[in-house]
């Protein structure tokens, strides 16, 4: 329900780790065939909803 582009997830992750990230953002080209947005035609799973946001999962990878 939230959806998020990619540098705001690179944003996240950044705020997390201790030590800096650097990313190129164009470093390559984009081909014909990417998705440059989010798909939202589908249905969501009935009865489903996340057990955790984005943040608190990142975290949890981090930590392990």
């Amino acid at each position: 329900g939230e959806p998020k582009t990619l540098k705001q997830v690179i944003h996240l992750i950044r705020e997390l780790i201790t030590r800096p990230l650097y990313v190129d953002w164009e470093a390559r080209p984009y081909r014909k065939r990417e998705m440059m947005k989010s798909y939202d035609k589908g249905e969501n799973l009935p009865d489903w909803k996340p057990e955790v946001n984005l943040q608190a999962g990142l975290s949890r990878i981090m930590e392990e």
